[in-house]
């Protein structure tokens, strides 16, 4: 007989074996009730969690990861033997009685929720089924009590330790507007069951136990445990930290507590994903933030965004005000998140990229995009500035006319933008008008949001002629100098910033470097540019520049301060949006004070210090 016909003759033999032991597994591991009746050992299905992977900032520093602890499962059935049982887990964990109704609670309603989806006739099987079932009881416990349970198998029967992975953020408050946090599936049980419990994270599992033990796992809520993303790259990046669950099958001993696993499936860890944020730069932003003052000496609430003006790439964003990502992990303290969710100061909502502010004098860079690009005026052409711009009217003055009735004289462009004059912004938006202003705020980022890579990003608000058909002259002198309905968020100023100081390239912000995306033009001529760049450097620079008295100019910085009046409130926002160095920029910063007054005043000098911190690192 040659070679071949013996393997054939080996495969005839060996096929139908292995299709055998693959039944032989199926009814040992996953329906042994039904063959072996009374046997000892117990066997439940339960998922093998997936460690999420880590989040990293740009210099490989960890942001977020998970950490292995121990939770507590009871099977019911075993646990209500002993009535002494209760007491003495009470007394290992060091837990209040109030603790102990609520978790048995949980475990009632969920089995009675599952015996709700099926026939009547089925209800006690599936009450009794299930209390032979682990379910978890306590989360997070300590090691020791763990050690303590597992060898106390006849004190406190029924119970069984599970390890799973539980998600820490080192850094705390610090970069949680870009990091996010995690929370229980369970709060929306509907996106459970599409994340986890059908299409790629089921992917495989049905395969191994069968559609029908996989319903059961679903309608058991074993996928509700599991963590999804709720804000931050957590949330953008979900899918690839989260990994996919798998598979494992608890062998116990009911009357030693003995147990072993069989593994069906492992768990498939989740993709590690590096940031744009320097941690280090962050937190001294932060810090620098919490000191920050209205101009009347005040505390108030800031915002900062720092971007590298060539990609986008942001290496540090966020506010006076912040949350702990810790707080929202099993076991949660209620009383922690009330706060969160209550506090005036909005702790949970990122200003940076869902805050309306006002934007005042900082949207005079588009008005002057669009003077010179329509040729309505030249760099050298001068406009008067008697003060008042409308004589009959006290609501179009300049900010000097109202501060003592002062005046700039016939200026140009340069000038306008180092004075910030309000009456040279009003005349040349009376030559631009709404169409060509609003078309030029869209070519520069207003009025649609940027599109980084986090979620919950707002568009602001833009005037356009579609949205206002019964514009008014007197509406276009508001708008040309930030006002009216004009409602812009920090990271839409910074993209306008970057692509002032890059050479006229409109970018994308982004945390993750992987997300960057090609530059697009924003048809500005060099020209444009270049008297552009001028005015800005005067700003902080020039002998009249309104940010001069910072130490910006000392960095070599350019820049636009900015005071936007604000609706039911005396003080106007503060902003300052610039670059630095001017003529080869390496960063570009926005600052916006709320209520705090001037820009030149409230957020100027906070943009100053935060510059020179920047310049203490290498240049990314």
């Amino acid at each position: 007989m040659n070679r071949r016909r013996v393997l054939l003759a080996a495969a005839a033999l060996l096929l139908p074996l292995g299709g055998l032991e693959t039944r032989l597994a199926w009814i040992q591991l996953l329906r042994p009730h039904e063959y072996l009746g009374n046997a000892a050992v117990r066997r439940s299905i339960d998922l093998a969690p997936a460690p999420r992977g880590r989040i990293l900032d740009r210099a490989g520093r960890t942001l977020a990861r998970d950490e292995w602890s121990f939770d507590v499962h009871v099977v019911l059935e075993e646990f209500e033997r002993r009535p002494e049982a209760r007491a003495d887990l009470q007394r290992l964990l060091r837990l209040p009685p109030s603790d102990f109704d609520p978790a048995f609670e949980r475990i009632f309603l969920r089995i009675e929720k599952l015996m709700k989806q099926r026939p009547e006739r089925e209800r006690p099987t599936i009450y009794a089924r299930e209390r032979r079932t682990p379910y978890p009881l306590f989360e997070n416990i300590p090691r020791s009590a763990a050690y303590a349970i597992e060898t106390a198998a006849e004190r406190m029967p029924g119970l069984v330790v599970l390890e799973r992975p539980r998600r820490v953020y080192p850094f705390g408050e610090t970069g949680a507007y870009a990091v996010g946090y995690v929370q229980r599936a369970s709060s929306d049980e509907e996106e459970a069951r599409q994340r986890f419990g059908s299409g790629a994270t089921a992917e495989g599992l049905e395969a191994l136990i069968g559609a029908d033990e996989l319903k059961l796992l679903v309608r058991r809520g074993a996928f509700l445990d599991l963590m999804i993303g709720r804000a931050g790259v957590e949330r953008t990046y979900d899918e690839s930290l989260r990994g996919r669950p798998g598979l494992r099958i608890l062998e116990r001993d009911p009357k030693t507590g003995f147990k072993t696993w069989v593994e069906l499936k492992a768990a498939e860890p989740g993709r590690d994903i590096r940031l744009s944020i320097d941690i280090e730069v962050q937190r001294d932003l932060e810090a620098i933030l919490r000191e920050a003052r209205a101009e009347d000496g005040t505390p108030a609430t800031a915002t900062a965004v720092v971007a590298d003006p060539r990609t986008g790439e942001l290496l540090a964003f966020g506010s006076s005000v912040s949350y702990d990502p810790n707080a929202f992990i099993p076991p949660t303290d209620n009383e922690s998140l009330h706060r969160y969710f209550t506090h005036p100061g909005r702790l949970l909502f990122n200003r940076a990229i869902q805050g309306r502010f006002q934007l005042g004098s900082i949207f005079k860079v588009v008005t002057a995009v669009a003077g010179l690009e329509g040729e309505h005026v030249t760099p050298s052409t001068e406009l008067p500035c008697h003060g008042k711009f409308v004589p009959t009217s006290n609501f179009f003055n300049c900010w000097i006319w109202n501060r003592g009735g002062g005046m700039h004289g016939d200026i140009n462009l340069v000038s306008a933008l180092e004075r910030s004059c309000n009456c040279y912004f009003y005349g040349l938006g009376e030559r631009i008008g709404l169409e060509e202003l609003s078309r030029w705020a869209t070519r520069l980022g207003y009025g649609e949001s940027t599109g980084i890579d986090l979620p919950g990003e707002i568009a602001g608000a833009l005037p356009t002629p579609s949205t206002h058909p019964r514009w008014r002259k007197p509406d276009t002198y508001s708008l040309s100098i930030g006002q009216h309905e004009l409602g812009a968020t920090p990271m839409q100023v910074m993209r306008m910033t970057c692509a002032i100081a890059n050479g006229g390239r409109r970018v994308t912000p982004h945390v993750v470097p992987e997300a960057r995306r090609a530059p697009e033009s924003a048809g500005i001529h060099p020209s444009t540019l270049a008297a552009l760049q001028e005015g800005l450097i005067a700003v902080v620079q020039g002998a009249h520049g309104t940010a001069r008295e910072t130490d910006l100019g000392a960095l070599d910085a350019a820049g636009k301060t900015g005071s936007a009046q604000t609706y039911g409130r005396k003080e106007s926002h503060a902003w300052f949006a610039g670059y630095a160095p001017a003529h080869a920029p390496r960063y570009a910063f926005v600052v916006l004070v709320e209520h705090g007054g001037h820009g030149s005043h409230a957020a100027a000098p906070i943009a100053a210090r935060i510059a020179k911190r920047l310049f203490e690192e290498p240049s990314p």
